[in-house]
């Protein structure tokens, strides 16, 4: 399967050994990962995979996203705690 998404994914170039073994970097472990929580998680193509892959990551929007949920979380906690 990881060889197929190399064909797919022209991002993921792993190195190879003098046998011709694959030798990946941490980098490329952490892609393939995201890669497979795409299309098995988030039930994205391949097409859509690779296409969320070339989106550049937007630390401020995660980082909002976050604080977000983080104060959903309190106020549904407090929620919680006033119907006990």
């Amino acid at each position: 399967m990881i060889r197929f998404w190399e064909t797919e994914f022209p991002m993921l170039h792993p190195k190879k050994s003098k046998g011709n073994q694959r030798i990946y970097i941490k980098k490329e472990i952490e892609l393939i990962l995201e890669i497979k929580r795409l299309l098995y998680q988030e039930k994205l193509t391949i097409a859509g995979a690779r296409k969320r892959l070339r989106q550049p990551i937007r630390k401020t929007e995660a980082q909002t996203s976050n604080a977000t949920l983080c104060s959903i979380k309190k106020e549904l906690e407090a929620l919680l705690h006033l119907l006990n």
